[in-house]
């Protein structure tokens, strides 16, 4: 199989939640040396772990110098000089977002949470009987009461069960394989 597309990447990176995007980019940064740009969570933990040991002057001093713009931000940082920045849930969207296509370049940092291999195109793609019409994801759904998937046609509004459609790679009567909608040669 071949690695995942640019564009399903960004498809499916936006699909995760916030807090799976930001342990994403976390890695990055770590991945690249470059932990300032990290983003922790504003909470107590956070001051209790990063200035465990500390002197009480080395708070202050790093938080009168930062940027702290809301103590209601999401997430919390230091920058470049060892100052608190303080980012909201809002901001650190977009930076993520902006390192998107360098984090696709790492999949050491995200297979964990995407798939990297492209999915197979014929795996779950099956035929209307009736015009030939290939379903795709989400024109069908799982019935839980009769434990079967309908099915109905958006091109001739044919309505049917799993049981009714044709499925590519399935064998027709004859033993051959069918393909994209033709029956095999």
């Amino acid at each position: 199989m071949a690695k995942i597309s640019l564009e399903k990447f960004t498809e499916e990176f936006n699909n995760l939640s916030n807090g799976k995007k930001i342990a994403i980019y976390n890695e990055y940064c770590l991945e690249h040396y470059d932990a300032d740009k990290m983003l922790n969570e504003f909470t107590e933990d956070f001051f209790d772990m990063a200035f465990e040991g500390k002197e009480p002057i080395e708070i202050c001093r790093a938080t009168f110098f930062g940027n702290i713009k809301s103590w209601n931000d999401e997430y919390i940082r230091f920058n470049a000089y060892g100052n608190l920045e303080s980012v909201s849930d809002y901001d650190a969207e977009k930076e993520v977002e902006d390192y998107i296509e360098e984090i696709y370049e790492y999949e050491d940092v995200w297979e964990q949470y995407i798939d990297p291999e492209e999915e197979d195109e014929d795996e779950d793609t099956c035929i209307c009987p009736n015009c030939g019409h290939v379903f795709k994801q989400g024109e069908y759904n799982y019935n839980y009461d009769t434990g079967n998937t309908d099915f109905v046609c958006p091109e001739c509004d044919w309505e049917g069960n799993e049981h009714g459609v044709k499925w590519v790679g399935e064998e027709d009567e004859d033993g051959e394989e069918e393909k994209d909608g033709v029956e095999g040669e």
